[in-house]
């Protein structure tokens, strides 16, 4: 599977090399920001702990469009870690997500598309409690294939939708698929699903320098498996970031990670399930343009 990950990274920047070569119909470009934050404490009388965070960004895209046919090529790399005083340093962010949807236009603003999903991490996620594996390099990880309509007014909105997609959930780390994580049958690690997939993507400037972005993605499950469970049972990822540029290189970052997944969900001291989690960063540092 790394080798599958790797394919697609060549893949990706084959594909922005060769666009630099025509950039007639092609847009290319990107940011990388990097944030870090720091405390430090010495005969504090209220009491505290030293501790610092770090975190970095990379975005990438590669669009082709002629006016009929159109090609998106995105990349986002994400990862981040905190550490505190007597404490071994822990991952606090860690996702790989590449996206490719080719599209051919139908009717003004809509057009055929078909779009290749895929999301994992790359380094392991331990309970800090008991030292637990919670999720390692695929695993898990999201493959979906998908064809249906995309309508896109224009470079800052995109809303597609599927009603025959095809998703894959790969678990390839042993103890994590034993115990049947992340949707998976106990002792397997791949589970086919059969769906329907709508996404939306923006990218706004709310006022000068304000920059909202957010993707929302949702997954309706078909199988057969599911026909037991409710029938509007449907997962939701949901990313969303705001960034407040205070000049060409300085600049703040909010983050928002909301995901809702049947499969996925903890108990808490009554035993009650809960499976809507929760995700938000703060962060100041730099963002590089390119």
């Amino acid at each position: 599977m790394k080798k599958f990950l790797l394919l697609c990274l060549v893949l990706f920047t084959t594909n922005i090399m060769y666009s630099q070569t025509d950039t007639t119909f092609w847009k290319t470009g990107g940011d990388f920001s990097f944030q870090i934050n720091q405390s430090y404490f010495d005969n504090w009388a209220a009491g505290g702990e030293r501790s610092w965070a770090m975190g970095s960004i990379l975005n990438g895209f590669a669009k082709y469009n002629d006016g009929v046919h159109s090609w998106d090529n995105t990349l986002f790399m994400g990862i981040g870690y905190i550490g505190t005083q007597g404490a071994d340093a822990r991952k606090t962010d860690d996702k790989i997500e590449l996206n490719s949807k080719y599209g051919r236009q139908a009717y003004k603003k809509f057009s055929y598309a078909a779009q290749m999903n895929f999301k994992t991490q790359m380094l392991e996620g331990i309970d800090v409690a008991n030292g637990l594996v919670l999720s390692d390099f695929m695993a898990p990880a999201y493959l979906n294939l998908s064809l249906g309509m995309d309508y896109k007014p224009d470079d800052r909105l995109s809303v597609f939708y599927s009603p025959l997609s095809g998703r894959i959930i790969f678990v390839m780390n042993d103890s994590l698929s034993d115990i049947g994580a992340y949707g998976v049958k106990k002792g397997q690690k791949i589970r086919p699903e059969l769906g329907s997939y709508f996404v939306v993507q923006s990218k706004y400037e709310l006022v000068t320098n304000v920059f909202y972005q957010s993707k929302l993605d949702m997954f309706w499950n078909y199988t057969p498996e599911n026909a037991d469970k409710d029938l509007f049972n449907i997962d939701v990822m949901w990313d969303n970031s705001l960034m407040f540029k205070v000049n060409s290189i300085l600049s703040f970052i909010i983050t928002a990670n909301i995901i809702y997944d049947h499969d996925i969900y903890s108990k808490d001291e009554d035993g009650k399930k809960h499976w809507l989690q929760l995700k938000q960063t703060l962060g100041a540092g730099i963002t590089i343009k390119y």
